[in-house]
This record gives structure tokens, C-alpha cells and sequence, in this order.
């Protein structure tokens, strides 16, 4: 078939052809220089089960860790997740979300933490968080450890049936943007 002179099947072939060519690099692209090496992260850490990558609608990368022991220490767990991504994504938008398996009486450690932390990020009096955290944990009896760094609070609640709550609050983001950061279900902070 012949439109003004150009057989339509060849340039509708090499369309077609283009567009594979064009979507399957880019999907071998994401899939070995995006995926493979986040989700190897888990792999060069034993402390970590498993890492999830999840592509969000806003172009944002999800990263969700399942970590192999809940004791261990969320701050140094979140530096060393928060480092590889940034070496493979580079300036690309990601978030981090720690899998946690909170019960209700961890839940409620959570709920009443919420002010101090809130509190205690505004005014900077972290020795007063933390006292209060661990006992408001004590009550339930669990085990509270709280980190802080210049970027986050990191607060790990657990108890010996296995139950955990880990949750990471941005510290900048009040101080910078006048917004309250997000502290919803499950663990996480979104880089920018």
C-alpha cells in the first residue's frame, strides 16, 4: 500500500521497531543499572532480609528495606541504605521505608511519643525525648532506642515476641519549610 509515493507497511514496521528498540533500552537500562544494584544492597549487608524497589506515579523511587534484626541500629542501617541509593540514583528523587511489625501497645509507645518528638526537634532537647520515649515504652514492656543525626530522629521501639516499630522523622523539614513532617504508617523520609 502507497501513500504519495511511501510504502506505509515499511514505515509503519519501522516505527514500530523504533519504539521497541527505544522502550526495551530503556527497560534494560532501569532494570541493570537501576534495580539490580539497589536491590543488591541487602545482599552486602547481612543485617538486611531484603530491599523492594517500587517506581511511584511522580517519578520518585521507593525503596523499602526488610531488615534481619530489629535490634540492630536504625541510624547506622539508614546511612548505609541511604548511601548506595545515592550512588546509584544520584540526583534522582528516592525515599526510604524501614518494614516494621508494630502491635497495638507499641502503636500507643508511638501515639504519646509523637509531641516530645515533635517537641524536641523544634527546641533541641533530645535528652528529655529520649527519657521519656524509654519510659513510655518501659510501660508497655518494650525497648526503646532513639538515634538523632543532623537530618533525622530515629526512633526503634521492640519487644521480645518480635513486634517493632521503627519510624524516622525529618528534622529539616520544619526548620526549613514550615511544614510538620509526615509520620504516617510505616517508617521513612523522602529525599528530595
Amino acid at each position: 500500500m502507497e501513500w504519495r509515493g511511501l510504502r506505509l507497511h515499511i514505515i509503519i514496521t519501522a516505527f514500530v521497531v523504533g519504539l521497541i528498540i527505544f522502550f526495551g533500552g530503556q527497560f534494560a537500562y532501569n532494570k541493570y543499572n537501576v534495580e539490580k544494584p539497589l536491590e543488591e544492597i541487602s545482599t552486602n549487608n547481612t543485617k538486611l532480609n531484603d530491599v523492594e524497589i517500587k517506581e511511584n506515579n511522580d517519578g520518585t523511587t521507593e525503596i523499602i528495606v526488610n531488615v534481619q534484626d530489629s535490634t540492630g541500629d536504625l541510624l547506622e542501617l539508614y546511612n548505609y541504605v541511604y548511601e548506595e541509593a545515592s550512588g546509584v540514583l544520584g540526583n534522582k528523587s528516592f525515599s526510604i521505608k524501614f518494614e516494621d511489625n508494630p502491635d497495638q501497645e507499641l502503636l500507643e509507645v508511638w501515639r504519646q511519643s509523637q509531641y516530645i518528638v515533635h517537641q524536641s526537634i523544634m527546641q533541641g532537647n533530645f535528652p528529655e525525648m529520649v527519657d521519656v520515649i524509654k519510659e513510655k515504652a518501659k510501660e508497655q514492656n518494650a525497648e526503646a532506642k532513639i538515634y538523632v543525626d543532623l537530618e533525622n530522629v530515629y526512633v526503634q521501639l521492640t519487644k521480645e515476641d518480635g513486634h517493632n516499630l521503627l519510624k524516622i522523622v525529618p528534622r529539616q523539614n520544619f526548620m526549613v519549610t514550615g511544614k510538620v513532617a509526615q509520620v504516617g504508617g510505616e517508617a521513612g523520609v523522602t529525599r528530595n
